[in-house]
């Protein structure tokens, strides 16, 4: 694979500081840092420039930081419940994804894009999630997600902290199986 020398022009976690110059994926450097403008790449004339410009982009980060920190203050313990269809096990008919946890974000007022929210998976059961929202390279704060079909059982989760389909089903599937058992039992006792 190609790489590509780019000279970072934000810190970004795990690749490094303002004015590093690293060494990077040709498609990372071409298609997320230089279009978003996090780095250029790393020829002289860029090198001089950033040298000369060091102290002007550390203001910048700094001061984006700021924001990002209140903005972060205003995430913390946030809860946003995302309401669904679903069946009666819990799975639901498509899947939650970040676009879908920004706009519940959205709308309980805060600034939030789909871009600085992040899932390991997309969620696919109703239940309480963790997200990742990324305000600035230094900046993330955990919200809860709550997916559920209805607002009722979307606060019955909060209080319990489990999934209120997943365990009607685990209980079904129980009663099931224990009826099962003391069938068994019967027709055991009959034989005998």
């Amino acid at each position: 694979m190609s790489q590509s020398e780019v000279i970072l022009l934000q810190n970004i976690r795990k690749l490094g500081s303002i004015g590093d110059v690293v060494k990077v994926k040709s498609g990372f450097a071409r298609n997320f840092l230089i279009p978003n403008e996090k780095a250029m790449r790393a020829t002289n004339e860029n090198k001089k420039l950033v040298a000369e410009q060091k102290e002007e982009l550390e203001k910048q980060n700094a001061d984006a930081k700021k924001v990002a920190e209140k903005l972060g203050a205003k995430l913390s313990g946030v809860s946003v419940n995302v309401i669904r269809q679903a069946a009666d096990d819990g799975r639901l008919y498509g899947s939650v994804n970040v676009r879908d946890i920004a706009t519940a974000l959205v709308e309980a007022g805060k600034d939030v894009t789909y871009k600085q929210v992040t899932l390991n998976d997309p969620i696919k059961y109703t239940g309480l999630y963790e997200a990742r929202v990324e305000l600035h390279s230094e900046v993330e704060k955990i919200i809860t997600v709550n997916v559920a079909r209805t607002e009722t059982e979307a606060k019955e989760q909060l209080e319990t902290g489990k999934s209120v389909a997943q365990e009607n089903a685990k209980k079904q599937a129980q009663e099931k199986a224990d009826a099962n058992e003391a069938k068994a039992d019967q027709q055991a006792e009959d034989a005998a």
